[in-house]
């Protein structure tokens, strides 16, 4: 785990790239070398791992947030998501002379399992995430040994497929002008999360983009949901007040990730453990309730 999110989170405090994609592809290297000297020992062994950790963890983020085909594949539902993660992990393994079974099985378990665990425990906090890609690792090295791979080798891969696909909610860059504008975007059941500057600052339109932030609910911005059900839009978020609704898209900079889902029960009935008494700025905020609901979706 230190050997991918080091990295992860080096190249997201110092700026050196931008774009989920390009992010995930400069950590990936650099995990990929990380890993690779830290399994071997050699510096062949973190060259070899420089060199396909881009592929690795570009494959895992675009299936989890590309358009086009990727998005068509989600379409299907997590068995069809988790196939195309085997699928990538076994033309990897190919071009890394590895054993195509235990790849294609690696990324398989990795996918299932470790979006299980996704789905079901709250992600607010950077102990929980590293333990669900600690699961999804172990998955995936378990189904590679099964497949007659190597377990490090599917360790890794369960571990870049959780982390740069099921953690990740995708970059903000999306506008609208006002509801009627997003709504008009919107199908049935759509869920996009945005970000707005926070009212103490909203002279400054001010909104931190930083991705490491994102991931530990640290960003100096008021983190929102905005969902559709039949031809209405609706809105939530939480504060120090509790949940709240009625904000305006035109302040808010939009995810390029767009979910669905049938179970508006989430937005309509407040969950336990996010009322007025338990807001805390810092450790259980706006973002802490993004991702609790992002983790039900």
């Amino acid at each position: 785990m230190i050997a991918v999110y080091a990295p992860q989170l080096l190249t997201q405090y110092l700026g050196m790239v931008k774009g989920a994609l390009s992010t995930a592809m400069v950590t990936g290297a650099l995990a990929g070398a990380a890993s690779g000297a830290i399994l071997t020992r050699s510096f062949s062994g973190a060259m070899k791992g420089a060199l396909f950790g881009p592929l690795s963890a570009g494959a895992a983020n675009m299936i989890g947030h590309g358009t086009g085909v990727f998005a068509k594949v989600r379409s299907y539902g997590s068995v069809a998501k988790a196939t195309l993660h085997g699928l990538s992990r076994m033309a990897i393994a190919k071009l890394q002379y590895g054993t195509a079974k235990g790849s294609f099985l690696s990324g398989l378990a990795g996918s299932i399992l470790g979006g299980y665990v996704a789905k079901n425990f709250s992600q607010a906090h950077i102990a929980v995430k590293t333990t669900i890609a600690a699961i999804a690792a172990i998955a995936g090295g378990t189904a590679s040994a099964i497949g007659g791979g190597k377990f490090a080798n599917g360790a890794m891969g369960g571990a870049f497929i959780m982390l740069f696909n099921d953690l990740v909610r995708g970059a903000y860059t999306r506008t609208f002008k006002d509801r009627a504008t997003l709504s008009a975007s919107m199908k049935d059941g759509d869920v996009i999360y945005g970000k707005r500057t926070l009212s103490a600052l909203k002279y400054t339109k001010w909104i931190q983009q930083s991705q490491a932030d994102d991931r530990l609910n640290s960003e100096i911005n008021h983190e929102h949901i905005f969902y559709k059900e039949g031809n209405n839009l609706y809105d939530i978020g939480y504060s120090s007040t509790g949940t709240f609704n009625g904000e305006n898209p035109a302040d808010y900079i939009f995810s390029n990730t767009t979910y669905n889902t049938n179970n508006f029960n989430l937005f309509i009935n407040n969950p336990s453990g996010y009322t007025p008494n338990d807001y805390h700025l810092f450790k259980h905020n706006c973002q802490d309730y993004a991702d609790y609901i992002h983790g039900k979706l």
